[in-house]
């Protein structure tokens, strides 16, 4: 069980930390800044997103925070979500641990079911990602499906595809 002073605030208002990353923040720019943590949180309340990341410094100062959008986003899109834009692999989320203390917060907030299921849904999606870490280990063998995967000036060359993706989400594709 790691020290509380390696962990990132378990709620920042009405959001409550599924799962958390230590890292360094890296804003625009050529500095760096602080170190600390990047943490996917969870809110059950109509006026904030489902989930969310912030980035949490060690001193406690939140330097940064996003919202993944839709609104009705799963967690397992949330943790895709944080692989595009901050390259999280999959399996390198840990778990918040929700003991005594959190647990309090949650029954005072009341979302403490559904915080709940978004914990085994994170595990269900840990499980995915680190079973073949975890139980055993298979010899190097080739992939049963190779991809012949697209330059990005491909994919973003190809209008007809591009304007199918915007359809699918409720945008009017670009006039040609």
């Amino acid at each position: 069980m790691p020290n509380r002073t390696s962990l990132p605030a378990f709620q920042i208002g009405r959001f409550f930390a599924v799962a958390y990353i230590p890292g360094r923040y890296s804003p625009p720019g050529p500095k760096l800044g602080p170190t600390g943590f990047l943490g996917l949180y969870f809110a059950k309340a109509p006026e904030h997103p489902r989930y969310s990341f912030h980035t949490v410094a060690l001193d406690g100062r939140q330097p940064a925070y996003s919202a993944v959008r839709p609104e009705d986003a799963s967690l397992e899109f949330a943790v895709i979500w944080g692989l595009i834009h901050y390259e999280i692999p999959v399996g390198q989320w840990r778990p918040f641990p929700a003991d005594t203390p959190e647990r309090q917060a949650l029954r005072k907030a009341r979302p403490v079911g559904d915080y709940d299921r978004e914990r085994r849904l994170l595990g269900a999606v840990l499980y995915q990602a680190r079973v073949r870490l975890l139980l055993f280990s298979l010899p190097e063998v080739a992939p049963m499906f190779r991809a012949r995967l697209r330059s990005e000036s491909a994919i973003r060359n190809d209008a007809a595809e591009r304007d199918e993706v915007f359809r699918s989400v409720g945008l009017k594709p670009r006039e040609r």
